[in-house]
């Protein structure tokens, strides 16, 4: 590790840059550098001692169980400055230090002297190097929180991500230390607007199983949209492929900001008639909208040349009216909104925190809960904490269990872990049907038979063109919704870089038009095939197995048919002069006779693929009640995706991130209505 620091810290300085704060984590320890000033926390309560070439650093036991580490830094000229000085850090157990005093590394690089450190007794390093401008970082003990990680916000060296949030933290045996108002389960689309709700009133620790999404271009940037779930594995990966048992090759979210970090952005919210049937406050609905939109959407400005052409082909193709910009579901072609800036920067759901208050909320990364932990209480089940996996790079770092503060009894965990993820701990946690659960000798708690039945995925069919024409990479932009909100065709574009001979390469431009199938009848079943959290459970979507969903393929394949005979589409035809000219399709074609439905099912069939809007499998009524509570279980809930019996608007990502904001305020409502 040393040798590892000093490799970067000399090629900062040929940079010519003084000063350099980074913050790697692991599950030990957390390692703070500053030119060459080197500062290691070492968070094992022991005795400890280690010598870098800038300092040394001591970890001394406190009477009482708690720690304090002591720094001697040693002055660089020029990369350090200024001048050296002892600095003593807070106890641990948030019990006040002794003589506390404090080192700070000032924004220019400078070690400055110590100054009382207050109760918190914090010890502080601030730059405005490569670390990601002014932000800085901060180890804190003590104070109401108990502790605190703080870094800026750019990206940490080697490509490790940052933690822009002071409530960050991989420290799974402190966070299991506390107890919380409310335990999260799931850092994705709802979880974190959930969590950031519930932190205006209560405690709250948001467990997520991935890590941070902060400073990882492979997520921040909208030109690398889709390498992340080309680059899986079973444990570490941002996404996590699965195949179902219908051969489609999906993927699902492992890292803070859920789907919204691996997704291709579109944002548009439920229809009203969606909204209606699931009975929500439309009030409520439309402020918790707002509140996502002021913070994560942004309308594309302007449209790509693709995107362009996509508009020009639906109306042209009679996808009426035309309804310019909105996030509103309407019928005709419209342009969206994203969550993609127009710097091409992504905004995931978990900027949304930036909402949290920060003496309120954990959140623990690299926490793959196991089982939801259970006790009786008059006669009923009753949720009292989370046991969860702390593994870093896939490594197992052991198992914890972190409780909810009973005192309160209104306290609860909220599985929002996402459409795979809650019916999965459900079942792994004794709730389910008591048959399947028998087979993988799962104690049964609660016989709840519905919990992972009825799961859907939307089909997709897809028709890829081939561009003289140079195209950018371009996202979703624009929508055409048709046939009563039965049928959503979209189009995106993409370079590919294609090998022409051993040393030279050339741009492909492609231009891909897809259509989704909405509210398929289909439906299928999720179950387990293994105890262990980390290894995805088994789904059949059981596509297109009713026939009104094939049929609703064909139709839209139909209007793609005619919209490859616009104007707008035809504009990308290859010269017909050398006799190979017209467009050029990558993949699968269309039957030339698209009047054969037969035929065009067929491909529909022989071309399924998903666009991940899988959902389902803790349904309102079966599995929990309009309040978004098990069934007859207390202290017990479930928001995010699973909970959908359709998947809402053209893209659920809105909707879903609407969802956390919106029964977080119902949850603030009831416990305010309860206290009065």
């Amino acid at each position: 590790m040393e040798a590892m620091f000093s490799a970067l810290n000399e090629a900062q300085i040929a940079m010519g840059i003084s000063s350099l704060t980074y913050l790697l984590a692991t599950e030990m320890h957390a390692y703070l550098f500053s030119g060459q000033i080197y500062i290691l926390e070492v968070l094992k309560k022991v005795a400890r001692e280690q010598r870098f070439s800038g300092g040394l650093v001591r970890v001394v036991p406190e009477p009482g169980g708690g720690f304090r580490w002591a720094v001697e830094l040693v002055g660089r000229s020029g990369g350090g400055g200024g001048r050296g000085g002892p600095a003593v850090g807070a106890a641990g157990s948030g019990h006040r230090a002794g003589g506390g005093r404090e080192a700070a590394v000032g924004e220019q690089g400078a070690v400055g002297g110590s100054r009382g450190a207050g109760e918190d007794g914090e010890v502080a390093a601030r730059e405005r190097g490569a670390a990601g401008g002014d932000g800085g970082s901060r180890v804190t003990e003590g104070g109401q929180a108990g502790w605190r990680l703080e870094n800026g916000a750019g990206k940490g060296a080697g490509g490790a991500p940052s933690y822009p949030y002071p409530f960050m933290t991989v420290d799974a045996e402190k966070v299991a230390a506390r107890k919380y108002d409310y335990i999260i389960v799931g850092g994705g689309t709802a979880g974190c607007p959930l969590a950031a709700t519930l932190s205006q009133n209560f405690t709250v620790l948001l467990m997520e199983r991935g890590g941070s999404p902060y400073g990882n271009p492979d997520i921040e940037n909208g030109d690398a949209f889709g390498k992340p779930m080309r680059e899986t594995d079973n444990y570490t990966s941002i996404a996590q492929g699965f195949v179902s048992e219908d051969g489609v090759q999906l993927d699902r979210a492992r890292v803070l900001g859920g789907g919204t970090a691996i997704n291709a952005g579109f944002y548009s919210r439920a229809s009203m008639a969606y909204i209606r049937r699931m009975g929500w406050d439309q009030k409520l609905v439309n402020d918790s909208f707002l509140w996502v939109e002021k913070m994560n959407v942004f309308k594309p400005d302007p449209l790509s040349r693709w995107s362009s052409a996509i508009k020009g082909a639906l109306l042209e193709a009679g996808v009426l009216p035309y309804n310019g910009y909105t996030l509103d579901h309407l019928e005709g072609t419209k342009i969206g909104g994203s969550t993609f800036d127009n710097n091409g920067k992504r905004h995931t759901a978990a900027d949304l925190l930036k909402y949290a208050n920060p003496n309120n909320i954990v959140v623990l990364l690299n926490a793959t809960a196991s089982r939801v932990l259970f006790k009786s209480s008059a006669g009923k089940l009753k949720a009292r904490g989370v046991e969860f996996i702390n593994s870093i790079n896939g490594i197992n770092g052991g198992s914890y269990q972190v409780l909810i503060d009973e005192s309160t009894h209104y306290s609860e965990v909220i599985l929002s872990a996402g459409s795979l993820g809650s019916p999965q701990l459900l079942l792994l946690s004794g709730i389910g049907p008591s048959q399947h659960l028998k087979k993988l000798n799962i104690s049964i708690l609660k016989h709840l038979p519905s919990v992972g039945q009825g799961i859907q995925d939307n089909p997709l069919a897809a028709i890829g063109v081939q561009s003289p024409i140079p195209l950018n990479f371009s996202t979703i932009q624009v929508v055409g919704i048709l046939k009563n909100s039965q049928l959503y065709i979209y189009g995106s574009s993409f370079v590919q870089k294609v090998n022409l001979n051993n040393s030279t390469f050339i741009n492909q431009y492609l231009g891909g038009i897809f259509q989704k199938v909405a509210f398929p009848l289909s439906r299928g079943n999720l179950s387990l095939i293994s105890k262990d959290p980390r290894e995805n459970p088994s789904v059949r979507y059981n596509y297109y197995s009713k026939p009104k969903d094939l049929q609703k393929c064909v139709q839209g394949l139909k209007v793609i048919a005619a919209m490859l005979e616009t104007n707008s589409i035809q504009n990308f035809a290859y010269n017909k002069s050398n006799g190979t000219g017209g467009l050029r399709f990558t993949g699968p074609t269309l039957p030339m006779n698209t009047s054969n439905d037969a035929a065009i099912g067929k491909f529909c069939k022989d071309n399924l693929a998903t666009i991940w809007h899988f959902h389902g499998g803790c349904g309102i009524g079966s599995v929990i009640d309009k309040r978004y509570r098990i069934k007859g279980v207390v202290g017990l809930r479930v928001v995010d995706g699973s909970t959908f019996k359709d998947a809402p608007g053209t893209n659920p990502q809105a909707t879903t991130m609407m969802l956390g904001r919106y029964v977080g305020v119902k949850i603030l409502r009831e416990r305010r209505f309860l206290h009065e």
